[in-house]
């Protein structure tokens, strides 16, 4: 998660590579700890679907800033930091 949050940030500076990045990132820890996620809806514990709905959330809120970072407008963003870098 860590790796996403920096290059988010990197994201933010323009960087397309950044981009990149967190989309391999979230897709690889989509496949790893998705199925865990499910997990806890059928766990004998009180607070396993709680926290299994969390989990949920929370892959539907990185898949929303990760569809984010691909529109049109992000693109135009990127695409003019890129092009101010390399003038200077």
């Amino acid at each position: 998660m860590v790796l996403c949050i920096s290059a988010a940030i990197g994201v933010a500076k323009g960087r397309h590579a950044a981009r990149v990045m967190v989309t391999i990132v979230l897709a690889v820890l989509y496949l790893l700890l998705l199925p865990y996620c499910w997990l806890g809806f059928t766990d004998p514990h009180p607070s396993g679907p709680a926290y299994a709905l969390m989990d949920v959330y929370a892959v539907l809120a990185s898949g929303t800033a990760l569809l984010l970072m691909y529109l049109p407008a992000t693109d135009s963003y990127i695409r003019r930091v890129t092009a101010a870098r390399k003038a200077s």
